[in-house]
């Protein structure tokens, strides 16, 4: 009999700890759903870099997680690409794979990633294309979008 009050009770308190915690959980999403954001930023990419950065302005929220990152740049035939992001005082960037398709005489190289970056207030996303085996096109832009949530 003691053994089956114990099941009991343990079952009791085991569903209104999973209960407490969808609550918590759901109460979080909200907030972070009702407040979506994106922002839009480009740079022009030197011909003769190796390297080309798009800085978006620092986050002015507790915490905002983003989504989604998009990027577009030509380089030259036969170049390598390969895009990361992350904030941009840390190493914590991840590669963002690409897509490429033939354009003229170059290479359009696209990326439309889903993403799940948090960053804290203050922090300064940045998007860095990186070439090898080629160059960015004269007077390439590097144009980019994220997009996500924030508290």
């Amino acid at each position: 009999m003691f053994t089956k009050r114990l099941a009991i009770t343990a079952a009791v308190i085991g569903a209104f700890a999973v209960s407490t915690a969808a609550v918590a959980a759901d109460g979080e999403t909200r907030t972070l759903t009702n407040n979506a954001f994106h922002e839009y930023a480009s740079s022009i990419c030197d011909f003769n870099a190796f390297t080309c950065l798009v800085s978006f302005p620092p986050t002015t929220y507790a915490t905002t997680l983003v989504k989604a990152v998009s990027c577009d740049i030509h380089v030259s035939f036969g170049s390598t690409l390969g895009f990361t992001f992350g904030p941009q005082a840390s190493y914590e960037t991840f590669y963002i794979p690409g897509s490429v398709f033939l354009a003229g005489s170059d290479l359009e190289v696209t990326s439309n990633a889903p993403t799940y970056q948090f960053l804290n207030k203050g922090d300064t996303p940045v998007v860095i294309a990186t070439v090898q085996n080629g160059n960015f096109t004269s007077g390439g832009t590097l144009s980019c979008t994220i997009a996500g949530e924030h508290s």
